[in-house]
């Protein structure tokens, strides 16, 4: 009979594993309708990205609602699963609502954006609560080889707040191309699952098994070429589960975690999330824009293709997961040559992606200082034009906006035009100056009356909404210029991000004027 119980266990968990890949698939088909219709797309026009055709990007949708739906079905079907979500600590459920708090806010910022530290924001409370209500917070830290490190009182709360946010954020960050993340985090995950269990741990063991089918299902249709991609509102909630999960499984006994199986485990996320904070802030930037310069960027700069890049990167995280799984495994005499060569491989995979050059310490340094101070400069600008552009109710500070940009761009001559029309659908290409409630222009001093056609170069942008495009900003340089770099696209993004947000609000008021 006991051999018996444990099979029926056992194909119920199966089960239920291949019901998540089923539901997942589903509902992702289901999603991707949705957005499309809802025009809830990825705009390949924006800077940075790869793709040259409109994705929906509300994937984690899916994921999301496929999980909660496998878990209340299990809760019925499977025991242990039972008595982890009603039963036990509760640890299972304060990490499922504390999962639906950060799919709502990044479902929030893929609706209509929210600030970067609005959102770090709610990411540190919900962290804080999660580690709270779980227990997750460690008093110990063991390492191989090493021995247990005891933490100050406080500390190991601090750390398992910072653990879970910088790997939702790392998850985010990574994801860039065609099954990334998606990828990245189901290793991870099956990594984690084999830890579990090896060292009997339910918690981490079944609801990771769990979610990981739902990232299969979700992956047939998120890898390359994508036709759905997972939106903020799906990279935040993988980041944020790995994160707990990879937490729970680290525990060897109460209060003892082991240090390096999640940071060796999910060494790709971690590695380029910090090289991309430290990177924009030496550089001058905010850590929250972003660039092109992460590790996958390194590796199709060198001229791999899109598909092999996701391939390479996969094969990199299933190496570390390879390493953290052997931490649970193997004798310390093997652990010790393992731990070696897993350091000088990151080493050597890092000098490939450019980092650790010794001619920056020369020569290049002094055109970084001075490149510095440029950018630095620009980015006063930039901050001052969207503070501007927040404080105007309809065309007040055009003109000292106007200076900005082009100072920050070199540009000789803008003009913007916003349509009378609320109802302007983005499919509709033709509009003309006298659609616009008013043109409002900005030229240099001097600007010469008559310019040559073949020696200027002219950027139209349209500013739009999700349902609605009000209106075109023209950007014309008589400087000879052919493009425009990545970092100024980025600039631009950000002050016409703004301007759509005071676009609507002056359409508005004119609706309501008339």
């Amino acid at each position: 009979k006991k051999l018996a119980s444990q099979i029926v266990l056992k194909m119920s968990i199966y089960a239920l594993f291949i019901c998540a890949v089923v539901t997942s698939s589903l509902l992702t088909l289901a999603v991707k309708n949705f957005a499309l219709r809802n025009y809830l797309v990825d705009d390949p026009s924006r800077a940075r990205k790869v793709h040259d055709k409109e994705i929906p990007r509300l994937g984690g949708v899916a994921i999301i609602v496929s999980f909660l739906f496998i878990l209340i079905i299990g809760s019925f079907l499977h025991d242990p699963l039972e008595a982890l979500l009603y039963e036990d600590s509760k640890t299972l459920l304060t990490l499922i609502f504390g999962g639906i708090g950060i799919f709502l806010l990044g479902l929030l910022d893929d609706y209509g954006g929210l600030s970067h530290k609005t959102k770090l924001f709610f990411e540190v409370c919900i962290a804080i609560l999660v580690v709270w209500f779980a227990e997750l917070s460690p008093s110990y830290l063991q390492f191989p080889l090493l021995g247990t490190l005891s933490l100050p009182f406080g500390f190991g709360f601090f750390l398992a707040c910072l653990w879970i946010t910088g790997m939702a954020n790392a998850i985010n960050l990574l994801d860039g191309l065609d099954g990334l993340a998606t990828g990245v985090s189901l290793i991870g995950l099956l990594a984690i699952v084999v830890v579990s269990y090896i060292l009997g741990i339910p918690q981490a063991l079944i609801p990771a098994f769990l979610f990981s089918g739902c990232l299969l299902g979700f992956l047939i249709y998120n890898s390359r070429p994508a036709c759905i991609f997972l939106g903020d509102c799906g990279s935040l909630v993988l980041g944020y589960f790995v994160g707990c999960f990879s937490l729970l499984a680290s525990f060897r006994e109460k209060g003892v975690i082991e240090a390096l199986f999640p940071v060796i485990l999910f060494a790709v996320p971690i590695g380029d999330c910090l090289s991309a904070i430290i990177r924009r802030v030496c550089s001058g930037r905010s850590p929250f824009y972003p660039d092109l310069e992460h590790f996958h960027h390194r590796l199709m700069n060198r001229g791999i293709s899109h598909g092999k890049t996701v391939l390479l990167m996969w094969l990199i995280v299933l190496a570390c997961a390879y390493v953290s799984v052997s931490l649970a495994l193997v004798n310390k005499d093997f652990l010790l040559a393992l731990l070696v060569s897993f350091g000088v491989g990151s080493f050597i995979f890092l000098r490939y992606l450019g980092f650790f050059r010794v001619n920056f310490l020369t020569g290049d340094f002094h055109s970084f200082v001075s490149k510095r101070k440029s950018v630095l400069h620009s980015e006063k600008l930039i901050k001052e034009t969207e503070d501007l552009l927040k404080k105007s109710v309809k065309d007040e500070n055009f003109d000292k906006v106007f200076e900005n940009i082009a100072n920050v761009l070199d540009c000789d001559e803008i003009t913007i035009s916003l349509y009378k029309q609320l109802g302007v659908s983005n499919n509709v290409k033709n509009h003309y100056p006298t659609d616009g409630i008013e043109n409002f222009s900005w030229k240099r001093p001097h600007f010469p009356k008559y310019v040559v056609s073949n020696e200027e170069f002219v950027v139209k942008y349209p500013i739009r909404g999700r349902n609605i495009k009000y209106g075109e900003i023209i950007y014309r340089f008589i400087s000879k210029r052919s493009k425009m770099d990545v970092q100024e696209e980025i600039q631009l993004e950000r002050v016409h991000d703004a301007l759509q947000k005071l676009a609507s609000k002056t359409l508005t008021i004119s609706f309501l004027n008339e």
